[in-house]
């Protein structure tokens, strides 16, 4: 029997089953499976309706303007399209899935093919049995029950179709997009869209928003402020103006009326008159933005008609806007300097007012009037003089130029430029800030030595990775001593700025610029000579340099830190003086106070006592931070803090605000002196721990400096005694010397010519890259030399001519030392065969250049007779006892240098420039020595007077470092010279050359003679031309 065609799909009267819960799970099953079904179908048709309808809309914006009367009946269409869509879609829902259980069953047959058509069978077999159970019912039943238990683990959920749902929200989603595109780009057109569809109502009857009247001809009275004449337009509606504006239209009626008038957005009715039946006028003044319609009124004065919606606008008048132009957003000044102030200020309509405007330290605001055009747009300058502002070092003003604008209708508008700010120029600010800039320098040179002392350089064992590994600390290192030397040379451009500190950077910075560089250069030789390393014991040469610069780095940093807790006491000192002077201000103005009871001058009192206590803050959290950073063994800061809290300055300064809020001046002054006896002792405290910073910091340091500085000035002296006494045997034969030197050079001028000339040419074939850049200098003076020395030569000026052969020598050599340091380079790190060969020759030519020099100078030396043969027995004997005398102190000057390197190797007091001018000074006593023991006082004389002034400029420089230092104070580094970028104060100043005549003419003279010499003489005037030379050279 086939169930399925005995079971009707009708609802008919059923039979009670024998067990009615068999199948119930099925029904249920499918009865959510419906209701499910219908709600997806009722969102998919509401996003079909919405998408029809946004479509349409966005069509109707699009052809608003072409096809103004099509707008309606496209929404009208779309919205026909959105309900059709959704009558469709339920039409389908109900006749092909939801109409009845049956149909259900069959929609999730064919949604879930596992289950078949199970649940079909069982809805149907139900059914039967309810109507004729002509077939075993507990067969029937069983079949039921086995369905339910399957259809308990089904999900409706699962049934549902989703994809239809989806593809109607991206269709709604799509045209939602076109319709915000549309509003977008065309808002005019939606505007109007959205005027169209919206309904016309009247009172009693839908009256239709067409015009009902034709064009407005619009006569515009502006206010007088605005400055702006009246104007008449014509109009479609729109009525535009700033606020104030008096309208008067006129337009005329599509029809004849009894009455009009105006109706605004706002509230107000504004009436229209009437002429000739249709002529309509009237007046309004723009107050508000909004929209108006024209209303037409009967005899009766109800409404008959009413046009569209206008707009009115009403038009902003703007604040003015007002520009500093100069000077820049924050500048620093001088409490009295006069401060160069350019602006600008415009407005819409007019200006009427522009002030500067500033607020000082008091916080009061200040006001100053600025000259200014009346127009639209104005511009100036001001010169600001500071000196009323009584301002202080480290005061702040900040200042804007205000506008006003001339709006006689809501009053006047201020426009402000932008805050800017004065900053009073503080030397102790400044200070601060270099403190601040070294201890960052400090903090990376220990985190530089940190790396080196944690690096594999100095194992005993090397590896190439682990040695490569350590060229970025080489590169970190240059890039720090980089930035060491930049900021030396930024802190030594400023005004005050601190020159110990400025010289101590510089020193440091060369210093580990040179460790650095020669670890740096001892890595890449390592890592070069890789199949020779045992050979050249490369391994130790490493580790040697960077234990040397590991002990450099160590010395400097333990001195600047020192120097860096020196200058923070320097700071503390100050801030206490400070607060003394404002004290003593303090206690003026009590006493001014006393005579004259000023409420004024009471509340000028009350703030100086609170910028007192704003300092005693300050001056607690210095010493705070002082107690953090520097070392407890060097000062007791911990006492200072303690002293000062048992003297509580703070609550004294509390007890006389009190006192003299109310009134008790005689007890605020006397609270106030004893308040300045505590400052007293708090200042002679700090004045004692800067004295005895140095010996507490290192004693051993004090002690070798005072010592250097005792032996340089007992050296100096002796050296003026010894250059005075060799002047007075000289002076007695310099003329005589001059005569014989001039009738012994005559056969020799010629030939010494043309050896100067073949070695110049030899130097000209000298390449750019023959030799090392250090070359370059020696190359060119050499050349430059041996000009002068053939210029002197042609004007027989011998003594000019052998001073510049005795430097020519001294380059000629250095040239040659070049020459073979560049073939030991090429031959070490082997270089290709051709490279060496050149070198080689190179090497050779430049030792041969330098002997024909040196044979230069000794035929030039013989020229002059030894001055021993023209001295008596006195002078000889004298001479030999000042040679001795030089000697000894020669001897003297070797042992500063010993103690300058061991003052070096504590601290970096003294540089390259202190060791280059000791050792200078030593080659000059040498000279000295040698040149008196010939028994030729003259040249001894120039070597001693160069050897004392570079004495006396070393002890000048000395002493200029330690000024301020304080007594027993940490030696300071030497001065690294007056220039702003910190250049070399010693290789600045003049030093009279050794050999030349004190009393003759000047060097700089004579050299620019011979100079202008070598671009040579008309022929005609040649020999007038020499003869004035050799009269001048005299």
């Amino acid at each position: 029997m086939n169930l399925l065609q005995s079971a009707p799909e009708t609802d008919s009267a059923p039979i009670p089953l024998p067990d009615a819960a068999a199948g119930a799970t099925v029904e249920r099953f499918l009865q959510s499976v419906r209701r499910r079904q219908a709600r997806a179908v009722a969102l998919e048709s509401a996003l079909l309706g919405s998408a029809a309808v946004a479509f349409g809309m966005a069509l109707a914006g699009l052809l608003a303007r072409a096809w103004p009367r099509g707008m309606r009946w496209m929404v009208a269409a779309s919205v026909v399209v959105a309900v059709g869509l959704v009558a469709d879609r339920i039409r389908r829902h109900w006749t092909r899935a939801a109409g009845n259980p049956f149909r259900t069953a069959r929609l999730v047959a064919a949604r879930m093919p596992g289950v078949s058509l199970d649940l079909l069978a069982a809805l149907e077999l139900r059914r039967a049995m309810a109507h004729d159970p002509s077939f075993s019912t507990e067969l029937a039943l069983a079949h039921l029950r086995s369905v339910d238990a399957r259809t308990a683990h089904l999900d409706a959920q699962a049934v549902v179709d989703r994809a239809a749902v989806r593809r109607a929200g991206l269709a709604a989603l799509g045209a939602l997009a076109a319709l915000a595109l549309v509003c977008a780009a065309w808002p005019d057109r939606m505007r109007a869209l959205l005027v169209a569809l919206r309904p016309a109502v009247s009172s009693g009857r839908q009256l239709a928003r067409e015009p009902i009247t034709g064009e407005l001809e619009v006569l515009y009275q502006y206010p007088a402020y605005t400055g702006l004449a009246p104007r008449t337009v014509s109009s479609t509606g729109d009525l535009v103006g700033p606020k104030g504006t008096v309208v008067q239209l006129r337009t005329r009626a599509d029809r004849a009326v009894s009455g009009a008038h105006l109706v605004l957005s706002t509230g107000p009715v504004v009436p229209l008159r009437v002429e000739h039946g249709r002529d309509l006028s009237g007046s309004l003044v723009l107050q508000t933005t909004g929209t108006y319609s024209v209303v037409f009124t009967g005899r009766a004065g109800r409404e008959v008609a009413r046009g569209p919606d206008f707009p009115l606008t009403v038009e902003p008048d703007t604040p003015p806007q007002a520009t500093v132009l100069l000077p820049g957003s924050e500048l620093e000044v001088d409490p009295d300097q006069e401060v160069l102030l350019r602006w600008e200020a415009s407005d819409d309509y007019g200006l009427s007012d522009v002030a500067l405007v500033w607020t000082g330290p008091d916080g009061q605001s200040h006001r100053q009037k600025l000259a200014h055009d009346d127009g639209r747009k104005s511009s100036g300058q001001y010169r600001w003089p500071l000196g009323p502002l009584k301002l202080s070092a480290g005061d702040r003003v900040s200042y804007s130029v205000e506008a006003q604008d001339n709006d006689a209708v809501d009053g006047p508008q201020k426009g402000s430029s932008r805050q800017q700010i004065l900053v009073v120029y503080s030397a102790a600010e400044h200070r601060r800030e270099a403190l601040r800039r070294a201890t960052e320098l400090w903090e990376r040179l220990l985190a530089h030595l940190a790396t080196r002392m944690e690096g594999p350089d100095r194992d005993g064992r090397k590896s190439e990775d682990k040695v490569r590994s350590q060229e970025p600390v080489d590169t970190s290192g240059l890039v720090l001593s980089g930035d060491i030397v930049a900021t030396a040379r930024a802190l030594a451009r400023e005004r005050d700025r601190n020159e110990a500190l400025v010289s101590a950077l510089q020193h440091v910075g060369a210093d580990v610029a040179a460790r650095v560089r020669a670890t740096a250069d001892a890595r890449k030789l390592w890592l070069r000579l890789s199949g020779r390393r045992t050979e050249l014991d490369m391994d130790g040469r490493l580790t040697r340099v960077v234990q040397e610069e590991i002990s450099a780095l160590e010395k400097d940093a333990l001195y600047l830190e020192s120097l860096l807790d020196q200058q923070r006491l320097e700071e503390l000192r100050e801030l206490a003086g400070q607060m003394a002077r404002e004290q003593r201000e303090l206690a003026k103005l009590i006493e001014q106070f006393q005579s004259t009871r000023d409420p004024g001058l009471q509340e000028k009192i009350l703030r100086q006592v609170g910028a007192l206590r704003n300092r005693m803050d300050e001056l607690a959290r210095r010493m705070a931070e002082l107690q953090k950073s520097i070392r407890d063994e060097h000062y007791n800061l911990e006492a200072l803090q303690e002293m000062a809290r048992q003297q509580d300055m703070q609550g004294g300064l509390d007890d006389i605000e009190k006192l003299l809020k109310e009134g008790k001046t005689e007890e605020a002054l006397a609270r106030l002196q004893q308040l300045q006896a505590q400052m007293s002792e708090l200042q002679k405290r700090l004045e004692e721990n800067a004295e005895s910073m140095g010996g507490r910091a290192n004693p051993e340091l004090v002690k070798r400096y005072r010592e250097f500085s005792d032996a340089l000035k007992n050296t100096t002296e002796e050296q003026r005694q010894l250059a005075e006494q060799t002047k007075a045997v000289r002076d007695r034969y310099r003329e005589q010397m001059r005569q014989r030197m001039k009738q012994a050079a005559a056969g020799l001028k010629e030939q010494l010519q043309k050896k100067a000339d073949q070695v110049q040419q030899d130097y000209l074939r000298v390449g750019p890259n023959d030799l090392s850049p250090r070359a370059d200098q020696p190359l060119e003076q050499a050349k430059s030399e041996l000009e002068n020395l053939k210029s002197a030569l042609k004007s027989e000026d011998f003594d000019l001519a052998a001073e510049a052969a005795q430097r020519a020598v001294r380059q000629a050599e250095e040239l040659a030392r070049a020459g073979e340091q560049q073939r030991a380079l090429d031959e070490a790190y082997q270089n290709p065969p051709d490279v060496r060969e050149k070198s080689r020759r190179l090497a050779q030519r430049l030792e041969k250049d330098a002997e024909a020099v040196r044979d230069i100078r000794r035929k030039l030396d013989q020229l002059f007779p030894p001055l021993s043969s023209q001295l008596g027995q006195a002078d000889r004997q004298k001479l030999q006892e000042l040679g001795q005398g030089q000697r000894k102190l020669g001897q003297r000057a070797q042992d500063l240098q010993q103690k300058m390197r061991q003052l070096e190797q504590m601290a970096p007091l003294f540089g390259e420039q202190g060791e280059e001018a000791l050792q200078q000074i030593s080659d000059r006593m040498a000279g000295a020595t040698e040149r008196l023991e010939g028994k030729d006082p003259q040249r001894g004389y120039g070597e001693q007077k160069a050897a004392l002034d570079s004495l006396e400029q070393l002890q000048q420089s000395m002493q200029q470092s330690q000024r301020g230092g304080g007594r027993g104070g940490l030696p300071l580094p030497l001065l690294a010279g007056g220039e702003q970028e910190g250049g070399n104060e010693l290789s600045r100043q003049k030093v009279e050359v050794p050999d030349a005549d004190p009393d003759g003419a000047p060097r700089e003279f004579r050299k620019d003679l011979l100079d202008a010499m070598k671009q040579g003489t008309p022929e005609r005037y040649r020999d007038q031309v020499k003869r004035y030379y050799e009269e001048l050279v005299k």
